[in-house]
């Protein structure tokens, strides 16, 4: 039972995925990656950036419970945050990311750390999981 249900909301997650890449935004930003992907990453970075920080401030706010005092954006912190990202953030997953993906797992530690971080084990355990599936998979 679990199992179809399960299926039934991964077939209506890529139902409504399809639908949103008909989108014209959503074909605009694609296409946008595909000409000028450094700018789009840039720009796509820095504007979540501000959002999440604002996110986190409204956050801050009403975990402070000060409710006499209007919520008071800090601007100058979201601007340094999202100029870390389009100056470091993206520049780092367009350049440097790639690249330790191209590494062998083996010889790398930042191949290591990245499967280490994304696995959510360690990097020994990582590594035997990803080369058990992957010679399930051939």
């Amino acid at each position: 039972r679990h199992s179809s249900q399960r299926c039934g909301a991964v077939r209506s997650t890529m139902m409504v995925l399809r639908a949103l890449q008909r989108t014209a935004p959503v074909r605009a930003y694609a296409r946008s990656l595909e000409t000028h992907p450094l700018p789009t990453k840039c720009a796509t970075s820095g504007a979540l950036m501000v959002v999440s920080d604002v996110m986190r401030q409204k956050l801050e706010k009403r975990d402070a419970d000060d409710d006499a005092e209007p919520f008071h954006w800090d601007a100058a912190r979201s601007s340094r945050l999202a100029l870390w990202a389009v100056a470091f953030h993206a520049p780092y997953l367009h350049w440097l990311h790639p690249f330790y993906e191209r590494m062998p797992a083996a010889a790398s530690f930042p191949r290591r750390a990245l499967i280490f971080t994304n696995a959510g084990g360690s990097a020994t355990e990582s590594g035997r999981r990803s080369s058990r599936s992957r010679s399930t998979r051939h």
